[in-house]
């Protein structure tokens, strides 16, 4: 209760604007202990703020956001108290920094059209993140635009175009500069109220215009805008060096000096003009100038610590270590000083890359390459735009006779940073080339380089060098053909001529150039005359053998020729040859077609196969067809009209168990079974086809007899007749005609009928009459008869 009365009368008197009892009174309300009354930090906060006490402000702000997360207000207090205060302690601002962001994105998401928040959140993100502050900007401005209907601040205009500045949007900027500018030349020429110091602003905007102008090369408007600034504010050093920085990027070195030391004249302790003019003299390599003005830096109080001052210190002293006139024995010296001045630097400063790239040159000069090599891998990898390392690690590769790295590396940075044309980097590259022997390589690149820099006389001395070595290889070689001759000795005559113009121009214009003397040339150009006398006989060995090689070519030419049209003729003779070929096989095609339908349109002649039997068959048959039938009263075998039909032969037992046997196998066969159907068909074909073969006569008048002829002095008895037993089937025994026996006187006929005598006989009798009727008679199974005469 006593804590709430204290805060009410706070309140009173801040609301009267007591502001010292109102402090009284927060301050006695915040004494009493109380775990939720966190108001009176609030009031007690503003007062801070009042007093211009941001340090103990904050606290009180953030003992209030503890006890209520999501209050707008404290979240927009304590978030512009951090957006704009820095932490007296060192590493507490990026926390804070962080916190205000935190705490203005809540602020948007409670209030999305608080226009101060989105001001205040890019602010803070300029530094880290520029496309969301261009965001928030171009927010703040529909916001104004939307709902306020009020112009644009001039200030919004000014940042914008900065953010687009720094992300390389030269154009987008300069548009945005041109309305701030309107915007505050109106005000000012209307005299709106200045407690906005519109004048001072007008001139910071002004002056970004001109520099906008400088980056997209529009010299002679940048130069009219700082004139136009000098001459309503006289003292505007920022101007000065603008214009003796453009001075210097013409060339105009004197008139650059110039625009510096009047800034010096103005303020004797501005670090900037005394750094511009001492690059200046490192630019023409007077060192010692130019470490007076950086000594001079580090002797202003305020610029004690300056880092770069340092760092260009440790400059000087290393460029002595690559003078051409220095003393040697000063080496070691020189480079410990270096080395302290780039280590001073890197003290102060630890993330200086510049001063760390300096120390890895002091080791490569004193020969650790890999140790410097591993220094500049780490600048390279700490940073991406810093072409310098680049170059160094490719001077560590040549330095080791790494030429193709070397050369990998230069051109790499070129491309990296659109160096194409830069004249150092193309002279860096040539050299590579050179060392690599790729000699059309380096000249390419040094007449690109004298195309850059035509007053370079060391440009113009390398190329002299490299186009009297390529001559000199050309003329050498004894293969090189007219062209190439001619082209060295016109290559010749103009490293000559190159040698010359150095030999022969006055000493000022060496003093600035390294590792050239009109000696050197004076000899080179000698060389190249010496050379030059010997040309006529290098050109007469070159047309004699370009002579040479063109009767070759000429002879190569008509063989192959030659050779081409035996090639066509023998695929043409070969063509032919199949042509004909084929035609002969479709003539004999078509007779073949042409006979095969002739045979078609005969008759169908089935001849009889030849037994499987053994050999008494073939002897039964053999003796059979030794008779000739030349009766006529005998007829057409079996089924002729007039003749006789032989009685059947009746089967023996085991022949009819045998055929039995095989009906009954036939029966118990089962029916499914493809294969032995297939068989039995193909047999019974087989047997009726035989059947039809014996049936039919193979001649008309002639039949052959199997049976054999027995003796006319057995005709008492009565006539007998062996005759073979059959060794057909059952089938074919059954099926075969009965000839008739038919006996002659004819000693002849007896003689050729018993020189085969069968194995078995058969009776047969005959009539008294000799009528020849036949009588079935026995098959005895006795031994073969003997044959008489």
């Amino acid at each position: 209760m006593r804590a709430e009365s204290c805060y009410h009368l706070a309140r009173c008197y801040h609301s009267q604007g007591d502001f010292d009892k109102a402090f009284r009174f927060y301050y006695q309300a915040t004494n009493f202990p109380s775990s939720t009354f966190v108001l009176p930090y609030y009031g007690l906060g503003q007062i801070y703020i009042h007093r211009e006490d941001l340090d103990n402000a904050i606290p009180c702000f953030e003992k209030v956001l503890k006890a209520f997360p999501n209050n707008y207000e404290t979240l927009k207090i304590i978030g512009s108290l951090y957006a704009h205060h820095p932490s007296p302690r060192a590493g507490e601002n990026e926390q804070r920094r962080a916190k205000a962001i935190e705490c203005l994105r809540k602020v948007i998401e409670l209030t999305p059209d608080d226009i101060e928040a989105y001001i205040d959140l890019a602010q803070l993100q300029e530094q880290n993140d520029p496309n969301a502050s261009l965001a928030s900007y171009t927010k703040v401005c529909e916001l104004l635009t939307s709902q306020t209907e009020m112009e644009v601040p001039p200030e919004i205009f000014n940042n914008m175009a900065s953010l687009h500045c720094s992300k390389g949007n030269f154009t987008e900027a300069k548009e945005l500069f041109q309305k701030a500018r309107e915007i505050l030349q109106r005000y000012v020429d209307e005299g709106i109220d200045d407690r906005r110091n519109f004048r001072s602003l007008l001139v910071t905007v002004k002056y970004n215009l001109g520099r906008v102008n400088e980056m997209l090369s529009l010299f002679d408007e940048a130069e009219d805008i700082y004139k136009a600034i000098l001459r309503e504010n006289s003292n505007c050093t920022d101007c000065l060096m603008r214009l003796g920085c453009i001075a210097r990027d013409k060339g105009h070195i004197y008139d650059a000096s110039v625009w510096f030391k009047e800034t010096m004249g103005i303020n004797q302790t501005n670090p900037d003009s005394w750094t511009l003019i001492g690059n200046l003299h490192m630019a023409k390599n007077e060192f010692g100038p130019a470490q007076k003005k950086f000594e001079q830096i580090l002797r202003i109080p305020d610029c004690k610590d300056d880092t770069y001052s340092y760092v260009a210190l440790g400059n000087v002293w290393l460029e002595t270590l690559f003078s051409v006139s220095r003393n040697r024995e000063n080496d070691k010296k020189n480079r410990d000083r270096a080395l302290m001045f780039y280590t001073k630097a890197l003290k102060l400063q630890p993330g200086n890359i510049w001063a760390a790239n300096g120390i890895a040159c002091v080791l490569a000069q004193k020969g650790n390459f890999a140790e410097a090599r591993d220094i500049f891998a780490q600048v390279r990898e700490s940073t991406l735009n810093f072409p310098d390392v680049w170059v160094n690690l490719a001077h560590i590769f040549m330095e080791c006779d790494q030429y193709v790295n070397a050369i990998q590396f230069y051109t790499n940075c070129m491309a990296k940073f659109g160096k194409q044309n830069d004249t150092q980097m193309l002279m860096y590259l040539a050299r590579a080339y050179f060392k690599a022997d790729r000699l059309q390589e380096c000249r390419e690149c040094l007449e690109k380089a004298l195309c850059e820099s035509p007053d370079n006389l060391q440009i113009t001395f390398n190329l002299a060098n490299v186009l009297q070595k390529l001559s000199t290889q050309v003329l050498q070689d004894s293969k090189s053909n007219l062209n190439a001759v001619n082209g060295a000795v016109d290559d010749l005559k103009t490293a000559e001529q190159m040698f010359l113009f150095i030999a022969t121009n006055k000493d000022d214009s060496l003093t600035n150039v390294r590792y050239v003397s009109r000696t050197a040339s004076q000899q080179e150009a000698g060389a190249c005359r010496d050379l030059l006398k010997q040309a006529p006989t290098y050109v007469q060995r070159a047309r004699a053998q370009d002579e040479e090689e063109q009767r070759q070519r000429l002879f190569q030419e008509e063989e192959r020729l030659n050779l081409r049209r035996q090639q066509e003729e023998e695929a043409r003779l070969k063509k032919e040859r199949e042509r004909e070929q084929l035609e002969s096989l479709k003539l004999a095609r078509q007779q073949y077609m042409e006979k095969t339908k002739e045979i078609l349109k005969l008759p169908q002649i089935v001849e009889e196969k030849k037994s499987r039997g053994g050999g008494g068959r073939g002897r039964r048959r053999r003796d059979q067809d030794e008779f000739v039938n030349d009766s006529s009263d005998m007829g057409d075998w079996q089924h002729e009209e007039g003749g006789e039909e032989r009685p059947r032969k009746q089967k023996s037992k085991s022949e009819k168990k045998a055929s039995r046997k095989r009906r009954d196998k036939d029966r118990s066969a089962p029916e499914g079974s493809d294969e032995e159907d297939e068989e039995r068909s193909a047999r019974k074909k087989k047997s009726s086809k035989k059947k039809v073969e014996r049936e039919q006569p193979k001649n008309d008048g002639k039949f052959k007899s199997r049976a054999y002829l027995s003796s006319e002095s057995d005709s008492d008895d009565g006539p007998q007749a062996s005759q073979p037993q059959e060794d057909f089937d059952s089938d074919e025994r059954e099926e075969a005609p009965k000839f008739k026996e038919i006996t002659g006187s004819d000693s002849d006929e007896k003689e050729s009928v018993g020189e085969a005598p069968p194995k078995k006989r058969s009776q047969l009798s005959s009539d008294s009459d000799g009528s020849g009727s036949e009588q079935p008679g026995k098959i005895s199974s006795g031994s073969e008869p003997s044959l008489s005469d």
